[in-house]
């Protein structure tokens, strides 16, 4: 078992406490001189473990306190072991740290706003035409005042289109600024202009909308229901300008044929695998990674569009590429914002969205932090970068002689502004896409994302005094980690490396390792699904031996091979529901073209497993009976002390 699983199986058996120990918990048991256990904890596990089955019964908390205290005898051994100094656990601690701590990172109200409002959104495709105007030399305002004259000139009733065609600086002006569809989640760093899209009635037009390209004005021309995403799988016969006319009608000739053989019952995959040119799909059995609108041609989009039900698939498609023929594997269910939520909040994790939520923790933390600005000092630095000429080039390099000077404070600390330089060093990437914008305002937002990193480090620091649940799952974690290494020493790799112990442990328990009822067996695998030809194998079977029967049916092709093998009764369900006796013949087993049957050649009695045929098993059960040694000597070692007055008030 992996340690990764364990200390999920952890999670599940033995689910940490939201809310911990408060300072006037009672104890509800001791281990050894130096660890308490809180009542408080104790009954949160103990409900989130039962679930409806925790009906606070004596002999229920009995039971579980047992449980609960051979888990806190292991985890105070492992702690005396010194596992808990080592650096492999505390790199492996801390990676759970940071993981855990990013979604306390995050202004959860925002969070679900924006989720809700994409859901909303995602029920709808809104078809749009724009004009652009581009920003050139960074010179926004001048960018900004052409958008707004031409919004006046559509006021004042030009033809959006006409403008579009002649004003606009987009590729889109020869198509009059049409757009086509656009669905929700689907412009990367775009939410601005996908929020006008949505938001402003169809046949109007928006304000002017900033993007990383220049300014905008949208206009819906109308709304559909979404087309959603699908999940489904081509096989593609490529078409190009430069084939003959005779290539191209046996490319015709050809996905017909495999429409035929679809519609006859042969497999998809199969068909996929040996005929698509799409390679890349074809090893996948024609599989496609999961899409929306505005993904592939048209045309291919379209007719995948249309298929209603999994598993249905269209006739030949002819779209830029070549032939296609689309099988719907299935949607994923959005009929509930229940539903699309993890689908929905993941996209928005990836999406410049989220930054309206990461900026919202930013100005809480700065809140609650008592966050100041030192305004000299702020302005003489900004002042200095927007003068300094190497400032937005590569080659940028932090003053030799460190600025000191405080820059701001945040809960008691201070940062400073060659702090602020060596964190634009660092960050290098992102003060140069900020070169657009001009020296001095990329200083400024270098800035508010060097303060949004401080706000991020900062309450990191606080999470175990601000949110007990994350400190419960951090010690839910550490003691998961502490119980498996403490495990896997002192039970699991003793029990496999003890091979004395091993076999003196299944000498003293021989009977528990004895074969059931076994056969051997002959496995007949036929390469056909020819119901005369199964009929004849099954009838053959019955009467003669293994190699009769293949020299009969082979005689023209290589149809039935055979396999001889000894299974027990119960681990074969074929067997299981077959009459238990010599000469018994399966009925044939029909799969991905193929059949199989079995038949019974010698039914074997229950007899003594060998040490080196149960040893898997030999293994588990002294690894069970290691650990009861174990927890004994643990329960000597370390006395535990139950407040039974506490432990009482429990039962109800």
């Amino acid at each position: 078992m992996t340690r990764q699983n364990f200390i999920l199986l952890l999670a599940l058996l033995i689910c940490s406490a939201t809310t911990y120990a408060q300072p006037n918990d009672d104890i509800l048991f001791t281990v050894g001189d130096d660890m308490e256990v809180p009542v408080s904890e104790f009954e949160y596990i103990y409900k989130k473990t039962n679930a409806e089955e925790a009906d606070f019964s004596k002999e229920s908390l009995d039971e579980y306190l047992d449980l609960y205290k051979k888990f806190k005898l292991k985890v105070r051994k492992a702690r005396e072991m010194g596992l808990a100094d080592k650096p492999a656990f505390a790199k492996e601690l801390n990676t759970y740290r940071r993981q855990l701590s990013s979604t306390y990172l995050t202004d959860k109200e925002v969070s679900e706003k924006l989720v809700r409002e994409a859901y909303e959104r995602s029920k709808e495709d809104v078809e749009i035409q724009h004009i652009m105007i581009k920003i050139v030399n960074d010179d926004a305002e001048k960018a900004l005042e052409k958008i707004t004259a031409i919004q006046q000139e559509l006021k004042d009733g030009a033809d959006f289109e006409a403008v579009a065609r002649k004003k606009s600086q987009h590729a889109s002006r020869k198509a009059g600024g049409k757009l086509g569809y656009i669905t929700v989640l689907q412009l990367p760093d775009l939410y601005d202009l996908e929020s006008a899209a949505y938001d402003t009635p169809v046949g109007q037009v928006s304000d002017p909308v900033l993007t990383g390209t220049g300014y905008h004005l949208i206009k819906p021309l109308s709304r559909r229901p979404a087309k959603g995403e699908m999940d489904a799988a081509h096989i593609l016969i490529r078409v190009t300008d430069k084939m003959t006319d005779e290539e191209k009608a046996a490319a015709e000739t050809k996905i017909r044929d495999l429409h035929k053989q679809l519609k006859a019952g042969a497999s998809f995959a199969t068909l996929a695998k040996a005929n698509s040119d799409d390679k890349i799909t074809a090893a996948n059995g024609g599989t496609i990674p999961r899409f929306g609108i505005n993904t592939y041609d048209p045309v291919f989009e379209n007719a995948a569009f249309n298929i209603k039900n999994d598993d249905d698939m269209t006739e030949p498609v002819k779209s830029s590429v070549g032939w296609h023929i689309i099988k719907r594997l299935g949607k994923p269910d959005v009929s509930t914002i229940e539903k699309a939520k993890s689908i929905l909040l993941s996209k928005v994790k990836k999406d410049a969205r989220f930054k309206a939520a990461e900026n919202a923790v930013t100005e809480r933390i700065k809140s609650e932090s008592g966050f100041k600005f030192n305004e000299a000092n702020k302005t003489a630095a900004i002042n200095a970068l927007a003068n300094d000429k190497d400032f937005l080039k590569h080659n940028w390099k932090v003053p030799k002689d460190a600025d000191t000077r405080e820059l701001f404070s945040m809960g008691g600390k201070s940062a400073t502004v060659n702090d602020f330089h060596q964190f634009m060093i660092r960050e290098r990437n992102a003060r140069l896409q900020m070169r657009r914008s001009g020296a001095k305002k990329a200083a400024e937002n270098m800035l508010t994302k060097f303060i949004a990193d401080q706000a991020v480090e900062y309450e990191k620091t606080q999470l175990e005094d601000k949110y007990p649940e994350f400190k419960a799952l951090m010690r839910e974690y550490e003691e998961g980690i502490l119980l498996f290494e403490a495990t896997k020493q002192e039970v699991w790799d003793k029990a496999s490396k003890d091979e004395d112990g091993l076999k003196a442990f299944y000498e003293k328990n021989k009977t528990n390792y004895v074969w059931d009822d076994r056969a051997k067996i002959t496995t007949y695998t036929i390469n056909t699904t020819n119901p005369k030809v199964l009929a004849k194998v099954a009838r053959l079977a019955r009467k003669k031996p293994a190699a009769t029967v293949i020299a009969k049916i082979n005689k023209k092709a290589e149809l039935v091979t055979t396999k001889e093998s000894t299974v027990e009764r119960e681990s074969n369900s074929t067997l299981k529901n077959l009459a238990w006796r010599k000469g018994s013949v399966a009925s044939p087993i029909v799969e991905n073209n193929k059949a199989t049957l079995i038949k019974i050649e010698e039914v074997l009695p229950p007899e003594q497993k060998p040490f080196d045929k149960a040893r898997g098993y030999v293994v588990a059960d002294y690894q069970e009976e290691l650990e009861k040694r174990w927890v004994a000597d643990l329960a000597k070692q370390y006395p535990i002390k139950v407040n039974q007055e506490v432990f009482k008030k429990l039962v109800k």
